[in-house]
């Protein structure tokens, strides 16, 4: 019988280097498959199965602390908070989104879509040490899930609340100390409403103080954040199966903090 494919057709296997190689130019640059297959002469499907291989890895991998140890799940996270609350220091804790494309499925489209951001989206929350060196990254929800419902259905919420560390965030964690039942929760200090007499101007300088106070402990975990989104795949992930999200964000915050 005649030969049916030509000489050298065929899937060419790719090593596991030349794998891992094309996962990372898909986190870092985010280019389509079809454009990084055109440069590295393979296909694009080949690109494709080579980040389904590769980000599973990088996300169990997990994330590396400060001390050199690795995060890899609930139990490794209490492990580091009970270290900073033996220390009296302070988690930073914080939500981020990453623009998507615009869901297929009606109701995963009214799910991502966010009427604060005005775009589909996912959210995500992060923990942090004071230095902003992450700990934790996790709790992925649609876009419109508001970060302290987030926060509270994580894996993270047991650790933050049995190590009885001090936990910093914003204004939009005001309640989680008692859905929580957090050991010290600082937040900044709501503006008095308009419709209220306005409160001596001691207490409101003492006031504008606490919240600047806190905005530059924030600050660091908000840089933790534009580290992270240096990985371009995290300003516009165009994957249509949210499931998916996940595994990628694990996977850019274990190659963000490999340096550490």
């Amino acid at each position: 019988m005649p030969r049916q494919r030509a000489q050298g057709a065929g899937r060419k296997p790719v090593p596991f280097g030349g794998r891992l190689f094309l996962a990372m130019i898909r986190l870092r640059l985010n280019l389509p498959y079809r454009v990084i297959g055109t440069v590295f002469d393979v296909s694009k499907d080949t690109v494709q199965r080579c980040e389904s291989e590769i980000v599973p890895l990088l996300a169990a991998y997990g994330i590396t602390a400060p001390d050199g140890k690795r995060v890899r799940n609930p139990g490794d996270l209490a492990l580091q908070l009970y270290d900073l609350a033996e220390q009296d220091r302070a988690a930073l804790l914080d939500g981020s989104f990453v623009r998507v494309a615009r869901p297929k499925d009606r109701e995963h489209a009214k799910a991502t879509w966010s009427y604060h951001r005005h775009c589909h989206s996912m959210s995500f929350q992060a923990v942090s040490d004071p230095d902003g060196s992450l700990l934790w990254v996790g709790a992925v929800s649609p876009g419109n899930t508001h970060d302290i419902t987030a926060i509270t259905n994580s894996e993270a919420a047991p650790a933050l609340r049995l190590s009885k560390v001090r936990v910093v965030a914003d204004k939009g964690y005001i309640g989680l100390k008692q859905r929580l039942g957090l050991t010290t929760l600082v937040i900044p200090i709501r503006k008095r409403p308009s419709n209220k007499d306005p409160l001596p101007a001691w207490v409101t300088e003492i006031a504008k103080e606490h919240n600047a106070s806190i905005s530059r402990e924030r600050v660091r975990i908000e840089n933790a954040f534009a580290r992270l989104k240096t990985f371009q795949i995290l300003r516009g992930w165009r994957g249509r199966k949210p499931a998916n999200f996940a595994p990628i964000l694990k996977a850019v915050a274990a190659l963000n903090t490999m340096a550490n």
